[in-house]
């Protein structure tokens, strides 16, 4: 009796019915998670498939080959920003691109950029990575590549929702002494590479040269100033010279006796432009027309070809037509 008597009074306490409402309304919702978790568990083991692809396997430009072949872009940027990026409207035959352009074009940075595009709202959390390239002149160039941060990330695809997630590298690379960023640069650029002719390729010749002021060269009244102006124009005119299918090329003849500043000259231009100086005798015995064609087509890119003994290939050609 004294057991249900309590329960009646329990029963009739307004406060434990309360309570008691609460705690099996916390119960059912805790019953309803964990079957809701286990139901989940069970559709993706028996209804969905997970594949894993790292940027570091072989099949990973294959595997962004087939998922995303009708959604290359190229994208372009400022100088400061990622590098242009040839048109791909051009590559595409069909809609189908051959497999052996994607390596061109796509890469894991182009990837991540396409998901941030696609994504059901825009990721607004992103990551930034700056990268160097240095060119066989030695000249530096910073690129920022913004893309999604890690965590999840949700697009629809072919009418399918995918989820994308991005995990961040667990293995940190920790270093007790650094060099500040434009110390590291000013390193890389330290001097004027010099290159020269070694049989059928260019070699560096010798260690960097110390970069020369173009103050420091004496030339007559406005000349210095005329040739530095004309080969910054032309520099900035390739696009002219493309669209009219015209060789984008420029040479300049500079004579005079030992001594007057012509290397001189070319040193503080290579300087100036941050190129590199590629040298090259035509007084040299075994410098034949095939050679002299092949070295000038894999010169280095931004570089200044200096060609040496102009005057040894006019002689000879008279005295060819001496002797015919």
């Amino acid at each position: 009796m004294v057991l249900h008597e309590l329960i009646v009074s329990l029963s009739d306490n307004p406060y434990f019915g309360a309570g008691f409402g609460l705690f099996g309304l916390g119960t059912a919702a805790a019953f309803a998670r964990k079957g809701f978790q286990i139901g989940m568990l069970v559709f993706r083991r028996k209804c969905m498939i997970s594949v894993e692809v790292t940027s570091e396997d072989k099949c990973y430009s294959w595997f962004v080959f087939i998922y995303l072949i009708d959604h290359i872009r190229a994208y372009r940027s400022s100088s400061h920003m990622l590098s242009p990026l040839p048109d791909c409207e051009d590559k595409v035959l069909g809609g189908i691109m051959r497999r052996e352009q994607v390596h061109q074009f796509l890469d894991d940075k182009q990837l991540l950029k396409w998901i941030n595009d696609n994504a059901a709202a825009q990721t607004q959390h992103v990551s930034v990575e700056t990268s160097y390239h240095q060119s066989d002149g030695g000249k530096v160039s910073t690129r920022f590549t913004f893309m999604p941060s890690p965590g999840d990330h949700y697009i629809k695809y072919n009418g399918r929702w995918l989820k994308i997630e991005r995990n961040r590298e667990k293995q940190m690379v920790s270093l007790q002494h650094g060099t500040p960023y434009e110390t590291a640069i000013k390193q890389l650029q330290s001097g004027t590479v010099v290159f020269a002719a070694a049989g059928a390729e260019w070699r560096q010749f010798g260690h960097p040269r110390r970069k020369r002021p173009l103050d420091s060269v004496i030339l007559d009244r406005d000349v210095k100033e005329r040739l530095v102006a004309d080969v910054q124009e032309f520099i900035r005119s390739s696009r002219w010279y493309v669209d009219r299918g015209i060789p984008y090329r420029r040479g300049y003849l500079l004579y005079g006796p030992p001594g007057c500043g012509k290397s001189s000259f070319i040193m503080a231009l290579a300087s100036e432009l941050e190129f590199s100086i590629c040298m090259l005798s035509l007084s040299e015995r075994t410098l034949t027309d095939d050679r002299l064609q092949y070295l000038l087509n894999i010169a280095p890119l931004q570089s200044i070809i200096l060609l040496e003994d102009v005057d040894a290939a006019f002689i000879a050609r008279e005295d060819q037509s001496d002797r015919t």
